[in-house]
């Protein structure tokens, strides 16, 4: 009796062994083909994509290989799934591409700065502005989980209102 409790509440936790029948070698998780100008964007997506997938801890380290000897079958499992992740070398990635870009968050500021709803639909307005803050958040320092995470999490969240309230046509005022 047991048993089959473990086994049906074991089954409901999200397992980052599983493989699904879509998950493949030459999965493609983002369209975006990485390049010396956009691996922010593009490293953010990544990661995105592998997490939606419960995949991320194995380019993070968090899933760590289990000791063949010791754990074969679950060894096993974590080798295939390593095996289907294409970023085996993910730190190699950021030191190549990851640049600081003064340049390119100051444009993104710069547009955010003086971006205007005018002929645009509240909807397409609050696209484009959520698009390069998204782009400009992705430059920012990955947070800690510290006490003051939340704190800075709020203080960000008040400067995409503002941001967004700013750029409304007079009639919303």
């Amino acid at each position: 009796m047991g048993n089959s409790v473990s086994s049906s509440v074991s089954s409901t936790i999200p397992n980052p062994f599983f493989l699904s029948f879509s998950d493949q070698p030459g999965l493609i998780l983002v369209t975006q083909q990485l390049n010396e100008d956009n691996y922010h964007s593009w490293s953010r997506a990544m990661q995105k994509a592998l997490n939606a997938k419960l995949k991320l801890g194995f380019i993070t380290g968090s899933i760590l290989q289990p000791d063949p000897d010791a754990e074969p079958e679950k060894f096993e499992n974590w080798q295939c799934v390593n095996d289907m992740i294409p970023l085996k070398n993910w730190n190699d990635l950021k030191d190549r591409f990851q640049h600081d870009n003064g340049p390119r968050v100051f444009e993104l500021k710069r547009e955010l700065m003086n971006l205007r709803q005018e002929a645009l639909s509240i909807s397409q307005y609050f696209t484009k502005i959520k698009v390069l803050w998204e782009e400009l958040n992705s430059y920012r320092p990955v947070q800690c989980n510290c006490g003051d995470a939340r704190t800075m999490q709020e203080f960000l969240q008040a400067e995409y209102v503002h941001c967004f309230l700013m750029g409304l046509d007079e009639s919303y005022s």
